[in-house]
C-alpha cells in the first residue's frame, strides 16, 4: 500500500484566534505534516517587520511567518505555513495590514487584527518567472508597490482589492543576466507622490541609476546616475526632496536632490560594504552598516556615530526604522536584523538589545543520530547543533570562528568529530572538548565534498577541480587521480575499504583506500530502453516518457551515450548495493561486481532525488527531492525487495537535503533547505520487528 502522508491543513489550530495564549507551548508541533512528530528550528529567515507600535516582530522564513510579542519575542502565530517559501514582508503605516511575499511570485494581504489573508495577488501572472524584490506600502496604506529583481520593473497594486495600478520600468530595452543576492529597494515619499526604484544601468548588472516616478501621472520625474554599484537601500527625506542611497561599492552613501536631479553629498564608509539609510521624523540622515561583527549607527548629518552593537554570524537582513506609531507617537530608532546565528531587534540609542531570539538551523546540509537514538545532530553552515529527539528541543550548539563545518562522525559511544574547512585548509576537532584533533593542506581548490569512514578515520574529501585525497588523522594524505572536475558526492562502504566518488565529470569511480588505486568505474550512461526496459523500475509514466525520448533520439540518429552525474551515494549496510541519485532516477548498482542493476524511476515531479539512506535493517531506503511542483517537495519511501513505493511523505515546502533514520528505524529525520529538520514517525510504514 502507497500512503502519502501530506502537510496538515491547519496551521493555526493549536493557537487561539487571537494569537495571545498558545494551547500548546512547544512550537515545534505547531503546523506539523501527518506523521510528523516535530520540527527542529523555525526556517531560515528571509525577512523582516516591524509592527508600526513596536510590538509585534514579524520574521518571514522559507517554511512560515513567526509572529513574536516583543520585548519578550515569545512567539504567538504562524502563518502561510500551507506552501511557506515567504521571501519579502512589510507592514502598513497604519498598522492594519501586513504583505506577505512568497517566492512563487505569490503576494498576500493579510488583516492583522482578523488575522487572515484578504487579498491573493499573483505577480507570476504580470511577468514570466518574475519575482518579488521588495514589498512597500504607500504612507496612506491604500496602495503597494513591488519590485522585481532583475529589470527595475515595479508594479503598483490596490492594498485590499489587489487590483493593479500602474507598472512603471525605466528603461524596457535592458536585459539583465540573473545576478541574485541584492534585491530591488523600493521606497514612497511620505505624501505618496513619488515612487523611487534603482534600475540596471547596462546588461551586465553590475551598477545602478535610480529612477523616481509621479504615481498618479507615471511621469519619470527623475533619473539619477553616479552609482558605481548595485542600489542596496533607499530613503526619501521627510519633506520629499531628498533621497539617500547607499550601494555596494564599498560602504557609499549618495544623498540626491530629487527636482534637481544632481547629487548633493557624498559620504564614504569604507570598512562597511553595506549602508543602510533612512530619514528620522525631523529630517536627520542616519545611516547603518555592517563590519565584521559589528552593525554601526551615524548620525550622518553630524558625521558621529550613535552607537555599535554586536552580532554573530552573517548578516541576511538589516533594517534601519524611524516610523512613527499609528496613534502619532514618535518612536526612537529602531535595528533589526537576523543571521545565521540569531535575530536582534535594537534601540539604536541603546547597545543592549531590545530583544533576541537565537537561531539553531540555517541551511542544514547532513544530520545523524546518536547511538542512543536520543539526540540528532545537525550540520549547517553556521555550526553543528545537537537536539533532544524526546523532548523535542535544542540541547546545544556547536561553532568555530571562520570555519565552515561540512560533515561529523558519531562514534559508538557517542563521541562527536568535526571535520571543517577554512578556505582549502582542513581541520578535525573534538566536539565534546573543542579540542583540534589535525589540520591538513593539500587541496589546491575549494574544497566541496566530505566523507568520515565508519570508523571515523580516514576520511576523504573532494574540491571543485577533481582533486580528490584520503587523509588520517596522522597526517597521512594520499590523492586519488582520475577525476577531472567537481567531485559531487562521496561515500565509505560499510567496512571502510572502498570509497566511491561521483563527478560533474560524468564518472563515478570505486578506489581502494589503502591503496588509493581505482577498483572500477560505474556506469552512468542510460539504459537502451528499446533492448532493456525491464530494467528500469518505478513510475509506468516516467518509463513511457524516457523509452519516448530515447526513441526520438534514435530516430535523429543520435545514438551517443549520455552520461549523467551521480549527485548522492550511499552504500547498504551490508555492502551488497550501491544506491545513487541522478537527475530524475535512482541508479542502483551491485557493488561486488559494479553492474548496473537498475533505474527506479520517480513520478515526474520527484526531480533530483539527491538526499539517499537506508534503514538499518537495509530492508528500507528513503529518497529526498528537490521541490519542483506543487506545495510540498516530497520524501518517498522504498522497500528494497521490491523497489517499490510504499509511503511519500509531504512535509518540506522546498529541496530535500539531507536524510537519516534512527538506530532502530523508528524515526526518519529529513533536513530541508527551508531551514527546518522534520523528525517523521516510520511506524506505521516500515515492518519493523520481522526478520
Amino acid at each position: 500500500m502507497h500512503v502519502i502522508a501530506q502537510r496538515n491543513g491547519t496551521p493555526n489550530s493549536q493557537i487561539h484566534a487571537q494569537g495571545a495564549n498558545i494551547i500548546n507551548k512547544n512550537v515545534n508541533t505547531w503546523a506539523l505534516p501527518d506523521e510528523a512528530i516535530a520540527r527542529l528550528g523555525r526556517g531560515c529567515v528571509r525577512d523582516l517587520a516591524l509592527s508600526p507600535d513596536r510590538k509585534t516582530l514579524v520574521v518571514a522564513t522559507y517554511m512560515g511567518v513567526w509572529l513574536y510579542e516583543l520585548p519578550t519575542m515569545t512567539p504567538i502565530d504562524l502563518w502561510e505555513t500551507e506552501r511557506g517559501m515567504s521571501c519579502r514582508l512589510n507592514f502598513s503605516p497604519n498598522g492594519k495590514w501586513l504583505a506577505i511575499g512568497n517566492r512563487d511570485q505569490t503576494l498576500k494581504v493579510w488583516d492583522v487584527d482578523r488575522r487572515k489573508s484578504i487579498t491573493r495577488i499573483e505577480t507570476s501572472k504580470i511577468r514570466f518567472r518574475s519575482r518579488l524584490s521588495r514589498v512597500v506600502f504607500s504612507n496612506d496604506s491604500q496602495y503597494i508597490a513591488t519590485s522585481e529583481p532583475l529589470i527595475g520593473i515595479v508594479h503598483l497594486w490596490h492594498a485590499e482589492t489587489g487590483e493593479q495600478i500602474a507598472e512603471f520600468q525605466a528603461d524596457p530595452d535592458i536585459t539583465v543576466r540573473w545576478q541574485g543576492g541584492v534585491p530591488r529597494p523600493l521606497c514612497f515619499s511620505d505624501d505618496g507622490q513619488l515612487l523611487a526604484c534603482p534600475t540596471p544601468a547596462d546588461s551586465e548588472g553590475t551598477a545602478d541609476f535610480i529612477t523616481v516616478w509621479h504615481v498618479e501621472t507615471g511621469e519619470q520625474i527623475a533619473s539619477l546616475r553616479g552609482h558605481t554599484a548595485r542600489v542596496y537601500a533607499l530613503g526619501f527625506s521627510p519633506c520629499g526632496k531628498y533621497l539617500a542611497a547607499g550601494d555596494l561599492s564599498g560602504g557609499t552613501l549618495r544623498e540626491w536632490d530629487v527636482t534637481a536631479g544632481t547629487q548633493v553629498r557624498i559620504f564614504s564608509y569604507p570598512e562597511h560594504r553595506r549602508i543602510t539609510p533612512t530619514y528620522s521624523r525631523s529630517g536627520s540622515l542616519l545611516a547603518a552598516g555592517v563590519h565584521q561583527s559589528t552593525l554601526t549607527v551615524w548620525d550622518v548629518e553630524n558625521d558621529e556615530k550613535l552607537n555599535i552593537f554586536e552580532y554573530h554570524g552573517s548578516i541576511h537582513v538589516l533594517r534601519l526604522l524611524t516610523e512613527k506609531s499609528p496613534s502619532g507617537s514618535r518612536l526612537k530608532p529602531a535595528l533589526i536584523f537576523a543571521s545565521e546565528r540569531e535575530i536582534k531587534v535594537w534601540n539604536t540609542e541603546n547597545p543592549r538589545a531590545v530583544a533576541s531570539i537565537s537561531r539553531e538551523v540555517h541551511y542544514p546540509h547532513f544530520v545523524a543520530f546518536l547511538p542512543d537514538g536520543q539526540t540528532l545532530v545537525s550540520v549547517d553552515s553556521a555550526g553543528t547543533t545537537c537536539w533532544n529527539v524526546a523532548e523535542k528541543r535544542h540541547q546545544r550548539s556547536i561553532a568555530r570562528l571562520n570555519t565552515e563545518i561540512r560533515s561529523v562522525y558519531i562514534s559508538s559511544t557517542g563521541r562527536i568529530r568535526a571535520l571543517g574547512s577554512i578556505e582549502n585548509s582542513l581541520l578535525v576537532w573534538d566536539v565534546d572538548t573543542d579540542e583540534t584533533i589535525a589540520t591538513f593542506a593539500g587541496h589546491q581548490e575549494f574544497v566541496r565534498t566530505f566523507a568520515f569512514a565508519p570508523a571515523g578515520e580516514p576520511f576523504a574529501s573532494g574540491d571543485t577541480k577533481g582533486g580528490l585525497y584520503i587523509w588520517d588523522t596522522r597526517g597521512k594524505q594520499m590523492a586519488l587521480l582520475g577525476h577531472t572536475d567537481l567531485i559531487r558526492s562521496l561515500a565509505f562502504d560499510p567496512d571502510g575499504k572502498r570509497l566511491v566518488s561521483g563527478s560533474t565529470d560524468g564518472t563515478a569511480r570505486i578506489w581502494d583506500v589503502v591503496s588509493g588505486k581505482e577498483v572500477a568505474t560505474l556506469p552512468l550512461a542510460p539504459f537502451d530502453l528499446t533492448l532493456e526496459s525491464e530494467n528500469y523500475v518505478g513510475d509506468a509514466a516516467q518509463k513511457q516518457r524516457k523509452l519516448r525520448l530515447q526513441h526520438e533520439r534514435h530516430a535523429r540518429g543520435d545514438t551517443a551515450a549520455r552520461p549523467i552525474t551521480m549527485e548522492a551515494v550511499a552504500f547498504s549496510p551490508c555492502g551488497s548495493l550501491i544506491v545513487g541519485g541522478m537527475h530524475n532516477e535512482i541508479r542502483v548498482w551491485d557493488a561486488t561486481k559494479y553492474e548496473l542493476l537498475m533505474a527506479i524511476l520517480p513520478p515526474h515531479e520527484c526531480r533530483q532525488p539527491f538526499a539517499l539512506t537506508f534503514s538499518s535493517c537495509g530492508r528500507y531506503l528513503a529518497s529526498g527531492f528537490w521541490w519542483y511542483a506543487g506545495e510540498r517537495a516530497p520524501i518517498q519511501l522504498w522497500e528494497v525487495a521490491t523497489w517499490e513505493i510504499i509511503a511519500t511523505l509531504l512535509g518540506h515546502p522546498t529541496d530535500v537535503q539531507c536524510l537519516a533514520f534512527s538506530p532502530d528505524s523508528t524515526l526518519l529525520a529529513s533536513a530541508s533547505f527551508d531551514g527546518t529538520i522534520l523528525l517523521w514517525d516510520m511506524t506505521p510504514y516500515l515492518t519493523l520487528n520481522s526478520p
